[in-house]
């Protein structure tokens, strides 16, 4: 089965900063993270990261791996996260924390020219408004989150 970049599958590198209030989980930039590959959903460190269907499913077609390069966010022991997924089947791209809420300031992003949003849940439910960007192609893309409601959650698609 062919798979190919799809509208919001995307490369990312997370950078949840937390406050002192909000302990867990740390801060991923996937360097100490080896290279590979999986399937559908991958645990990275203290995050469930999936790759969702239209139906709110995990698609078990998507990669999710760890790249060192082919990106603007990596290159040799830089590591960034790589998403792909099949043509019209990813819809998201879900980053669960496993260790409870946490503060997300900011996240980079090459979105290969296309605009995303981002929107924090608490235990399932939406509590920030979605927050649109641009992610343009081939550029290390800084996305600031900023408001009270972004300081307690424990999950965020893209």
């Amino acid at each position: 089965m062919r798979l190919a970049f799809t509208l919001l599958i995307l490369l990312v590198l997370i950078w949840g900063i937390l406050d002192a209030g909000y302990a867990t989980p740390a801060g991923e930039y996937f360097d100490s993270t080896g290279t590979g590959y999986a399937t559908g959903s991958r645990v990275v460190g203290s995050w469930t990261i999936s790759v969702v269907n239209s139906s709110g499913n995990i698609d078990t077609n998507a990669a999710v791996h760890i790249v060192d390069d082919g990106t603007a966010l990596a290159s040799g022991t830089d590591h960034a996260l790589g998403l792909q997924g099949e043509f019209n089947v990813g819809k998201t791209v879900k980053f669960k924390s496993n260790d409870g809420t946490f503060k997300l300031n900011s996240f980079h992003i090459d979105g290969f020219g296309i605009q995303l949003k981002v929107i924090g849940y608490k235990d399932n439910e939406s509590v920030t408004d979605a927050f649109s960007f641009d992610a343009p192609a081939w550029q290390d893309t800084a996305v600031t989150l900023t408001g009270t409601a972004w300081q307690n959650i424990d999950e965020f698609p893209v």
